[in-house]
């Protein structure tokens, strides 16, 4: 990206409200979550990736768990610019909650007999 046109998404990114920030930020986190979980899918496979139906319902399972996890943690109330000791435990808490949430799902719904994970 032109160090012009980069300049001037920060200048949009930085002069947004508080609450559309946090919007914004909870929407990459949806859609990052939800090609992580594609892109693991296609890594233990080892091939390019059709999820059936109870997969995309267990992959849209991980945003629906990790965002109010997130969000409840604090990883949500500010924009910073520099992460001290304090976010970073914050973060590896709320991702590591959230992937025992998603986990124990995954693993119940194979227990269910659905084809899970």
């Amino acid at each position: 990206m032109p160090k012009r046109m980069s300049s001037r998404v920060s200048r949009k990114l930085t002069g947004m409200q508080r609450g559309r920030k946090q919007a914004f930020m909870m929407a990459v986190d949806t859609v990052v979550l939800l090609f992580s979980v594609w892109a693991a899918y296609a890594l233990r496979l080892g091939m390019w990736f059709f999820p059936s139906m109870e997969q995309l319902w267990l992959m849209c399972a991980a945003p629906v768990i990790s965002i109010p996890v997130f969000a409840r943690l604090g990883l949500y109330r500010s924009v910073v610019r520099y992460m001290g000791e304090h976010a970073l435990w914050a973060i590896v808490k709320a991702v590591g909650l959230s992937s025992l949430f998603w986990s124990t799902l995954a693993f119940m719904t194979s227990m269910t007999g659905l084809e899970g994970v």
